[in-house]
């Protein structure tokens, strides 16, 4: 993938960013707050690309920033449980100011999965920021993936907005290409 920033981010492209609110993002104030961004949309539309970006501009601005795959993420922390590495791992996850997670969701988690996933994003909650990539869809009421009401003030910079209950800030890449009928 080529070195992302938000400078070549095109707007132009059918996807639905609206470049106010996205160079809003790129001046780091969510980071300051510690606030979370989500990404969604089909494949191919540019969400690690555009994650990217906004962790390279968040280098940019001296925050420090981890990108983790998730399907690799678990696969290394089930690796690091058996020889001992385990709470080094789960340290250097928390220790980053953006832990970005890349493809949320293609696959289903185990229990174990999802009490590591809780506790890193624990650690992040409010003291940290989080991006997260997903091809999760939204239902048609704009509800979430844990079904919970939309929070009243939601961030957009695309046309779908993706509002959960930990996340402050949510985003969108809506592919504008036919879905097959």
């Amino acid at each position: 993938m080529p070195e992302a920033c938000i400078e070549d981010i095109d707007f132009a492209a059918p996807r639905g960013l609206d470049r106010r609110s996205t160079m809003a993002l790129a001046q780091g104030e969510w980071l300051k707050a510690h606030e979370n961004l989500i990404v969604t949309g089909q494949t191919g539309t540019g969400k690690s690309w555009l994650a990217c970006a906004f962790g390279r501009q968040a280098a940019r601005l001296d925050h420090s920033v981890l990108y983790v795959r998730v399907p690799r993420l678990f696969e290394d922390l089930a690796l690091a449980r058996l020889d001992g590495r385990f709470p080094r791992l789960i340290d250097k996850l928390t220790r980053a100011q953006l832990l970005i997670l890349d493809d949320f969701g293609t696959h289903s988690l185990t229990d174990q999965q999802r009490f590591n996933l809780f506790e890193i994003v624990e650690e992040h909650y409010r003291r940290k920021s989080t991006l997260i990539t997903a091809q999760v869809p939204v239902g048609p009421d704009g509800m979430t993936w844990s079904q919970t009401p939309p929070s009243p003030t939601p961030f957009s910079i695309g046309s779908c907005t993706t509002p959960t209950a930990s996340c402050s800030r949510a985003t969108a890449c809506e592919s504008k290409r036919q879905r097959p009928s």
